[in-house]
């Protein structure tokens, strides 16, 4: 399709200290292509270069598109997409002549991710651009737990996730130490507990679970690791444990303390 640039119509308003209390302005003018097409890879510009799927649920289909177009003075060919299984790529165009745009349609299957959180990825395009011959594009999604309608009977037997201690307070410690913590979890409903996953947001800490299948009465484990080599100061770290209870899917559990930096000799 040929780029086409919309006209926009703005209004500022502007709040006075003084009588009257507030202003408006209005402004008119034309976007430019730099608006339209934010980011510049090689000679193709594109509306965006990462898609956030901000939550969609595990047995879920969403869809993005990408508006992405040729600035260069030579027809570009889009070739093929390169992604992970549960990412499809679906170009409206294989190629572009100057000046010319098209939409890229991004479908995340949550089901075929087989994961829970946050989660990101990337799509590498191969084109024919002389500057940057490969496009990538960041993909990231926050995958929810997604529960059947339950009956009444279904919801008196489901399994639940009790946590038996929701934060470790390890105190001061010195740069460079490592906390370990457990964090045990009883299946206090009728019928068996999934442990999917337990996840952070920060890299400094790994998890190991003991036993992800846990039968009604039963206690498992999910292992922490906190390695403090890149803290300093106060730090809240918070895990979340992804599970089929469908009351309570993601119990939390938060790691905290002091990590003293190690004073080291200038000589």
């Amino acid at each position: 399709m040929k780029n086409s640039i919309k006209l926009f119509t703005k209004v500022l308003l502007v709040v006075l200290l003084s009588q009257p209390t507030q202003a408006q302005q209005t402004i008119a003018g034309k976007k430019t292509i730099q608006d339209k097409y934010a980011k510049k890879i090689g000679n193709l510009r594109f509306s965006k270069a990462t898609v956030h799927f901000k939550k969609i649920f595990s047995n879920e289909v969403m869809t993005d598109t990408i508006q992405v177009m040729n600035n260069a003075s030579y027809t570009i060919k889009l070739g093929q997409a390169r992604t992970a299984s549960h990412l499809k790529v679906k170009m409206e165009a294989d190629s572009l002549l100057p000046d010319s745009a098209t939409n890229i349609i991004i479908y995340y299957d949550a089901a075929k991710r087989n994961d829970f959180g946050m989660v990101v990825e990337r799509i590498m395009i191969t084109t024919t651009d002389s500057l940057v011959k490969n496009k990538l594009i960041n993909v990231s999604a926050s995958i929810e737990p997604y529960f059947a309608p339950m009956t009444a009977e279904d919801s008196s037997l489901a399994p639940r996730a009790t946590l038996l201690d929701t934060l470790l307070n390890y105190g001061e410690v010195k740069q460079g130490d490592s906390i370990h913590a457990k964090v045990r979890v009883i299946n206090t409903g009728k019928r068996p507990l999934q442990i999917h996953t337990a996840k952070t947001s920060s890299g400094t800490v790994t998890s190991k679970i003991e036993n992800r299948l846990v039968a009604p009465g039963d206690t498992t484990a999910v292992n922490l690791l906190l390695r403090t080599a890149s803290i300093i100061g106060d730090d809240t770290k918070k895990v979340v444990i992804y599970c089929n209870d469908p009351y309570r899917p993601k119990p939390e559990f938060l790691l905290r303390g002091k990590t003293i930096a190690i004073k080291r000799d200038d000589h």
